[in-house]
């Protein structure tokens, strides 16, 4: 962990529990780092890069502002704040009025899978939070650490109501995760690994995320991602590039680019290039 800058300007109602740095991380649950209630007075700062968790915010009440690798958000009454604290981040108060909140820096399976949602529908900071569990909760948590009652598998279950409840607030409809899956391939159709990490990102299964992908698009994500890539290919094969340049630039290896193109033509690469240069003659 890198903090680059930190200024603890806490009033008198902060409650903060922090757990030993040298405290196990059981891989199959989500833990904390840390939780507590904060008032951050004015000047109030803390600046870090390369914290292996996730931070969460609740603001009861005055402002601060997130910078947030490079990109301002702010912060006010009533929003739940939600940022990935391995990313270059600064959040402070400059104003008079204290900032007062619920945090916790929480980590665990999957837990990047829940902030990417997240960040796509509100970036970092959701506005109206309806705090019904996530205070109480963080309060639960808080008293578990301070007291000294290391439970992690209750302190996961706390963490885990929070994500189910952030979840509910961040509907992921099946149009949008398949538009975003298709707009995913047209951007990235040259990397060898795009159907892998398109299903590790996706919030359904493989089986699943395939068979509604193809109830949109009339093809499967590697039907698809096989066309994207032929057309890519049939527009270079018009250029002066080897047929090795090609399949690099596509994703692909030499084998698989005479296949793609034997499969959609019946032609291998010499004779399909051939046939594209009579047409444009």
């Amino acid at each position: 962990m890198i903090t680059t800058k930190k200024i603890t300007n806490f009033g008198k109602n902060s409650i903060i529990a922090i757990r030993n740095e040298d405290h196990i991380r059981d891989e199959l649950l989500y833990g904390v780092t840390q939780a507590g209630f904060i008032e951050g007075l004015k000047g109030w700062s803390i600046s870090r890069k390369g914290y292996d968790a996730f931070c969460l915010f609740y603001c009861h009440n005055g402002s601060a502002t997130l910078d947030y690798n490079g990109k301002i958000f702010k912060i006010k009454k009533g929003d739940l704040v939600f940022f990935n604290q391995n990313i270059k981040h600064t959040i402070y108060n400059d104003k008079q009025e204290p900032f007062i909140a619920d945090y916790a820096y929480i980590y665990g399976k999957n837990l990047k899978q829940f902030f990417d949602r997240f960040y796509t529908r509100f970036k970092c900071v959701m506005p109206n939070y309806n705090n019904n569990i996530f205070s109480s909760t963080i309060k639960k948590i808080t008293n578990i650490i301070l007291l000294k009652q290391e439970n992690d598998e209750e302190i996961s279950l706390l963490v885990y109501k929070i994500l189910m409840d952030l979840i509910k607030c961040v509907p992921q409809t099946e149009t949008s995760d398949i538009s975003n899956a298709v707009k995913y391939i047209n951007e990235n159709y040259f990397k060898e690994d795009v159907l892998t990490t398109l299903y590790q990102t996706s919030y359904l299964s493989k089986y699943h995320f395939i068979r509604k992908f193809h109830n949109r698009t009339g093809q499967s994500p590697k039907e698809y991602l096989d066309t994207v890539r032929f057309n890519a290919i049939t527009s270079l094969l018009k250029t002066n590039k080897t047929l090795a340049e090609i399949a690099s630039i596509c994703g692909l290896k030499d084998y698989s680019l005479t296949f793609l193109i034997k499969s959609k033509t019946g032609l291998n690469p010499t004779q399909y290039r051939n046939s594209i240069k009579k047409t444009t003659d």
